[in-house]
């Protein structure tokens, strides 16, 4: 679950959430982390499927890689944090909503929750 328990990764899935496909330098200039901060979060989110690139990785050299976000594989990582922190009966409840509707508010990052 790395990949919830750090603020720079969090910063460039954020970045990447828009749909958009970006290369590293945008998504430096998009996060405002130095690039050597981004260059080892990204190589991790990418090897856990978080992020895909559009080249693969033995074929990169000189290359410009194109990155998105995995939305189904953030869902399938969430889907597991959220059942081992709240346990399996409440993973519909909470992805559906229901924890933040009752909260009285949605948020609109992971700052807001309580």
């Amino acid at each position: 679950m790395t990949v919830f328990g750090n603020e720079a990764k969090h910063e460039i899935v954020r970045y990447l959430a828009d749909g958009q496909a970006s290369y590293l330098g945008a998504i430096v200039e998009g996060t405002r982390l130095p690039r050597s901060t981004v260059t080892p979060h990204l190589s991790e989110l990418e090897d856990l499927g978080v992020v895909i690139g559009d080249i693969p990785h033995g074929q990169r050299k000189g290359r410009s890689v194109l990155y998105t976000v995995n939305r189904e594989r953030m869902a399938e990582l969430l889907e597991a944090w959220v059942t081992y922190v709240f346990g399996a009966e409440s993973v519909n409840y909470f992805l559906d909503g229901g924890y933040i509707a009752e909260a009285g508010h949605r948020h609109n990052s992971a700052k807001d929750l309580p």
